[in-house]
């Protein structure tokens, strides 16, 4: 992997797991489903965590996903194909970043720059709402705009996943009677007492 991941090193193993997570399914790219997974996996964490009080650890979140391509493919009229069938096929290059990862990332990185901004009660405080040259806020303590530990973290990677009204992720969730927008608020209130 030649390219630089984003974030601190927990978001960067979240997705090196998303990204192995696509190879073993055999996508060209590592999709937000892919992310969804391997932030389940990481039970110890925030992310987990929450994903875990909703019933979302790994077999959850495999299942809600088998509902998704169940329910996609009967709606063109397709059986699921025979569990024999699905094996991946080795693809010759490593999974490219899918448009739902990249916009998973642009939401952490939005969740993170806000949290950023705001108190831990959520309140902006009065230092960073003063503008400095250039029209900036004052970022003292921290590096190039981000936390010092490194930015946006798996915590604000469920986030951005959360965020998205479209796609496999979303529709996984509300087939499996996941409340999305309860979800989001209990990663969004992890976030702040970060």
């Amino acid at each position: 992997m030649t390219e630089a991941l984003p974030g601190g090193p927990a978001l960067r193993m979240v997705l090196m797991a998303a990204r192995s997570e696509a190879e073993r399914a055999g996508s060209r790219d590592v999709q937000a489903e892919h992310v969804l997974l391997a932030l389940a996996d990481q039970a110890a964490s925030a992310a987990g965590t929450v994903l875990a009080a909703a019933g979302l650890d790994r077999p959850g979140v495999l299942a809600a996903l088998q509902r998704e391509r169940e329910r996609s493919l009967a709606a063109i009229g397709m059986a699921p194909p025979e569990r024999d069938r699905l094996g991946a096929t080795r693809l010759p290059s490593t999974p490219g970043w899918g448009a739902s990862t990249r916009e998973a990332l642009v939401a952490a990185h939005k969740a993170q720059h806000a949290a950023l901004h705001t108190g831990q009660s959520g309140r902006r405080t009065g230092r960073e709402q003063r503008p400095e040259r250039g029209g900036h806020a004052d970022h003292r303590g921290t590096r190039g705009g981000h936390r010092s530990r490194g930015g946006a973290d798996a915590i604000d990677l469920l986030i951005g996943v959360l965020v998205a009204e479209l796609g496999t992720v979303p529709r996984a969730l509300a087939l499996a009677g996941i409340d999305r927008a309860s979800l989001l608020e209990s990663a969004r209130q992890r976030r702040r007492e970060a």
